[in-house]
């Protein structure tokens, strides 16, 4: 029974096989699936843009974060270097002498 359900899937399948074959391409009369292009926007959702913030609030907002010294400190910061031969070359300008213009 079981080898009789086998025979007839594997029928199947090489059926389903052949019906999926394309026609020949030389034949103008051949039938062809329906190309299905996806749309470039179609999952796009448009994002709602945030409402502006008064610029006296946005000043006051800096002003209680430490003003625009603490935005140049926080910029100031080095990176966690990446490997050691950048901790290496990090140290080696570390320690080497500051110009004039230097804090």
């Amino acid at each position: 029974m079981l080898l009789k359900r086998l025979g007839w899937m594997a029928l199947l399948g090489c059926t389903l096989q052949a019906l999926a074959q394309p026609g020949d391409p030389a034949d103008a009369q051949a039938r062809v699936p329906r190309a299905e292009v996806p749309k470039a926007l179609g999952a796009y959702r448009r994002l709602d843009e945030a409402p502006a913030t008064p610029w006296r609030e946005a000043n006051e907002q800096v002003l209680r974060s430490g003003g625009w010294r603490a935005y140049a400190r926080e910029a100031a910061q080095p990176a966690a270097p990446a490997s050691a031969a950048s901790a290496a070359s990090a140290a080696s300008t570390a320690s080497a002498p500051r110009g004039a213009d230097s804090p």
